[in-house]
């Protein structure tokens, strides 16, 4: 998906170099300026890829990171439709609140689709699914934000753990084992024992879960 998005990028600035060029006025008494424009897109599209260097891309990276470690608002919304699995998510960091970092999740599942509900037999209806949103609220202080971001950012000289679960089945199997590094490790402890995030409706999300599994009674 990265690369895709950088593909798109350079395709875009080189597509507007050429046509930016294409409607400029070119004087056909003077063909001597067709090398000379020439060489002047050339030098012109090379800057711009100069521009989407790799170097750049790492700079940009690492100030993102750092904006995460500084606790710097963001937000992301995501909306997913795969053959009818229709998933939305949330992910708010409202910047320090109370001298803590404030992380907001949430999350819907608007429907399951035709082929989930007839592999697993599910019974329950799509009004009844979208209605589970839970919530995730986080607060973290700057030694925890800092234990967050090593975590999410942690790798090993093969891969992190976190990277490997989006790995292929048949080459999930072959790995005997999938160790946590030492920084998710760190994130994984803090989460379960240091009670920096909480779920404000988790009893309402436990009511809709029983009435899921709930199973039907024949009509008398």
């Amino acid at each position: 998906m990265k690369n895709l998005k950088i593909l798109a990028i350079l395709t875009a600035l080189i597509i507007g170099t050429q046509i930016a060029i294409a409607i400029q006025p070119v004087s056909i008494n003077e063909p001597q300026l067709v090398n000379e424009n020439t060489a002047i897109q050339a030098q012109q599209s090379n800057d711009n890829l100069n521009k989407l260097s790799p170097e750049k891309f790492a700079v940009l990276g690492k100030r993102y990171r750092n904006n995460m470690y500084e606790c710097v608002p963001f937000h992301f919304n995501q909306y997913i439709d795969f053959f009818g699995l229709k998933i939305a998510f949330n992910i708010d960091i409202n910047g320090w609140v109370n001298n803590k970092c404030e992380y907001k999740i949430s999350g819907q599942v608007k429907s399951i689709g035709k082929d989930i509900r007839e592999v697993y037999d599910v019974k329950a209806t799509d009004e009844q699914i979208a209605r589970f949103q839970p919530r995730v609220e986080c607060y973290f202080d700057k030694a925890q934000l800092a234990i967050l971001v090593d975590g999410l950012f942690s790798t090993t000289k093969e891969q992190s753990a976190i990277g490997k679960m989006l790995e292929s089945p048949e080459k999930k199997l072959k790995n005997k084992t999938q160790q946590l590094t030492p920084e998710e490790e760190k994130l994984a402890a803090m989460i379960m024992t240091e009670n920096v995030c909480s779920v404000p409706n988790k009893e309402d999300l436990m009511k809709q879960l029983e009435e899921f599994i709930k199973p039907n009674t024949p009509a008398q």
